[in-house]
């Protein structure tokens, strides 16, 4: 379902703060810099929702967006920003480094990095704004992203690019429960394609993600699921001994078994909170990745988030933003 919102019934000083206030309601707060008389300031912004992907297509008179780096510690959940101009370029501003995004091109920012982006023809974009958590990228490899734009010429890039615009311009698949059983592949195609970019790599992998460790890595991502993922048959599948397998993973700074524990731990939060599993019992989605008694899997989860799974789920629901309630300050 989408959801829209215009300036043009308010007057000319509301339309600025209204903005604004938009903005940081769906997003993260930045300052708003307009490049027209404020009488001329206009705005239309339709919203959408994939489980926790939130989209906004945005048209806007000449603007500049600015997130300080004060503001980059203020609390908001860390977000990956993927920009796809539609007719119109921007310009992207981070560490001293500038960064032209075309139509055609994916456009990167991170909402933990100051940066400046700015519209002088206005805004006519596609905005996706994702849980930066949700890639299971490296801190590292996140912040070498940010600021980046990835050409549409590369065919990988155009494959993804296209795959998003189709989400932003097809209605039919933002209706529930499509838009939120999309959401899962969309950060994985995302994902799988900046994991393949030089400097970037998975979480826990070493220098170079094709390397024995990355590999062992991604192995161990691909079968969270499998309750046979043990120690002996990772080894077995990579070809090593036990020891080995301990050794590589050590010096990446993974221990086995917490990081499988961690790692089907988040998918069962992420779960719990996606929309699209609302009706599947907590006990299904343990059992699903790994957690095979109720009574263990409970304790893990309260360990580990300090809330019980069934807390967990009802405060997720009860704060998952919707386009519905986007309405702006007056």
């Amino acid at each position: 379902m989408a959801f829209v919102w215009e300036t043009a019934a308010d007057t000319p000083a509301a339309r600025v703060r209204a903005l604004t206030d938009f903005v940081r309601r769906a997003a993260f707060p930045v300052e708003v810099d307009h490049l027209v008389p404020t009488g001329s300031v206009r705005a239309r912004i339709e919203a959408a929702r994939f489980g926790r992907i939130t989209l906004l297509t945005c048209t806007t008179s000449p603007v500049t967006l600015r997130r300080t780096a004060t503001a980059t510690g203020d609390g908001y959940p860390p977000t990956l920003v993927l920009v796809l101009p539609i007719t119109r370029s921007s310009r992207i501003a981070t560490g001293g480094h500038e960064t032209e995004i075309r139509p055609g091109d994916l456009g990167l920012h991170l909402s933990t990095v100051p940066h400046t982006l700015t519209h002088p023809e206005g805004m006519h974009t596609h905005v996706f704004l994702i849980p930066a958590p949700d890639l299971d990228l490296s801190q590292a490899a996140l912040r070498e992203l940010a600021g980046t734009a990835l050409r549409g010429t590369d065919p990988d890039t155009a494959v993804v690019r296209d795959y998003f615009d189709a989400l932003a311009t097809t209605p039919a698949l933002r209706s529930k429960p499509t838009a939120d059983h999309l959401a899962g592949p969309s950060v994985e195609l995302l994902r799988s394609l900046l994991a393949a970019r030089p400097g970037s790599r998975p979480m826990g992998a070493g220098p170079d993600a094709f390397e024995l460790p990355g590999r062992i890595v991604e192995y161990l991502r691909r079968h969270l699921a499998d309750p046979e993922l043990t120690p002996l048959r990772v080894a077995q599948a990579h070809h090593v001994s036990l020891r080995q397998l301990y050794v590589l993973l050590g010096r990446q700074g993974v221990v086995l078994g917490d990081w499988v524990r961690a790692q089907r731990l988040e998918r069962c939060r992420r779960e719990l909170a996606d929309p699209g599993h609302a009706g599947e019992p907590i006990v299904s989605i343990a059992r699903r990745w790994g957690f095979s008694d109720p009574t263990h899997f409970g304790r893990a989860f309260k360990r580990a988030y300090g809330v019980t799974p069934t807390q967990w789920r009802a405060a997720a629901t009860a704060s998952e933003p919707d386009p519905a309630v986007l309405t702006p300050l007056t």
